[in-house]
């Protein structure tokens, strides 16, 4: 490999080649890759894995022509966070060859399918390896890199949410703006899911096909002996996929409840911080109607007695007394007992005008709730 294509020195996304269109068509027609893969590599923000069965008439010898089948899987991861791929394919049913290419690899990617080829043996001939191949690595960037980093952000932001004291909670800006991003998590978690259980679906087919064609036991010093027996390590092998993939789904379940307990925990935590909010200004605007009750009790009960006051003190009271003279006249317990009946009245008469009031409010709720059930 060229240094300077190798996977370390080029990261730039699954839409650009390290090499020219022309090498890009040379090796797309020797590895037979199928022309779909540009629709799905449009498809950037919503992961897909697509199946198809093609025949392709071939003519080679001249004097010959025939149908050859072939399968063809296209892969897509959403491009939403960084780290997407894509991968194509082409799986001949004659030859029980498969060619794959591999879009957006980096050098770690790159090294972790290597080792996984490495290790597949008798594997390798499963036309759904590299989809499964796939699977697993766009599990591990879901899970790893995006999962776990979201939670933790949402762990954090209702800690902060619900902590008491004078610590100061997070933005709405930031709030919503992980909210968001965890939403946006989810359906692509359910969307990938669903894909999955697709390929599962597909893989169910391809392995019924393979079983009708490994029925009956090989005839005794027959040809057909090796590929009867390649056809049983072909369901095995389908076998070893579906619950491997089957495992991921569930995976993928757990986390997307996980993703919905912590949204909800977060809704939660921000309707508490809310009605917190709403508890306290109640509690001050009750305690400020306490206040302003009190002072309207003591001006009901005081400024009839200032008026009173304000009218007979100046006969009370001799400001400038003579030789002999009282300041204060013996009489001031008049002053004193008529305030203290014109207070007296109006306060009965606030208390019997209030109560009036109450008793009518009361007949009248009482009176539209029994027109309600009439």
């Amino acid at each position: 490999m060229n240094p300077a294509f190798s996977a370390s020195n080029f990261s730039q996304g699954v839409e650009t080649l390290p090499f020219s269109l022309e090498t890009f068509r040379l090796i797309s027609k020797h590895l037979s890759i199928h022309s779909g893969i540009s629709r799905v590599i449009n498809r950037a923000d919503v992961g897909v894995i697509s199946t198809a069965e093609v025949e392709i008439r071939s003519s080679s010898p001249p004097s010959l022509e025939w149908l050859t089948l072939f399968l063809v899987y296209h892969c897509r991861s959403s491009n939403m966070w960084k780290g997407d791929l894509a991968l194509s394919v082409t799986h001949c049913v004659k030859s029980e060859s498969t060619f794959g290419m591999l879009f957006g690899c980096t050098a770690e990617v790159q090294e972790d399918v290597i080792n996984r080829l490495k290790f597949a043996r008798e594997a390798i001939m499963h036309p759904l390896l590299l989809p499964g191949i796939f699977v697993e690595l766009e599990r591990n960037r879901h899970v790893k890199d995006l999962v776990e980093k979201q939670m933790v952000g949402l762990e954090t932001t209702i800690s902060d949410l619900t902590s008491p004291g004078d610590i100061k909670p997070p933005s709405t800006e930031d709030t919503i703006s992980l909210w968001l991003d965890t939403t946006a998590l989810r359906n692509g978690l359910t969307n990938w899911k669903e894909q999955i259980r697709e390929l599962i679906c597909h893989l169910d087919e391809f392995a019924l096909r393979q079983h009708e064609q490994a029925r009956g036991p090989p005839k005794a010093f027959s040809t057909d002996s090796s590929a009867y027996s390649r056809k049983v390590m072909l369901e095995n092998t389908s076998r070893k996929i579906r619950g491997r993939l089957a495992s991921v789904v569930r995976e993928y379940e757990e986390n997307i409840r996980d993703c919905n307990m912590r949204i909800e925990g977060v809704a939660m935590a921000t309707q508490l911080l809310h009605a917190k909010t709403n508890m306290e200004i109640a509690v001050d605007a009750k305690r400020d109607g306490k206040r302003i009750q009190n002072i309207s009790l003591f001006s009901v009960i005081f400024l009839p007695s200032m008026f009173v006051a304000t009218i007979f003190s100046t006969d009370f009271f001799n400001w400038f007394p003579g030789r002999g003279e009282a300041m204060i006249s013996p009489h001031i317990w008049i002053l004193f007992t008529f305030c203290l009946c014109v207070s007296l009245a109006f306060l009965i008469g606030y208390v019997l005008v209030s109560s009036r009031i109450s008793c009518n409010r009361k007949r009248q709720f009482i009176k539209r709730g029994c027109d309600v059930f009439v």
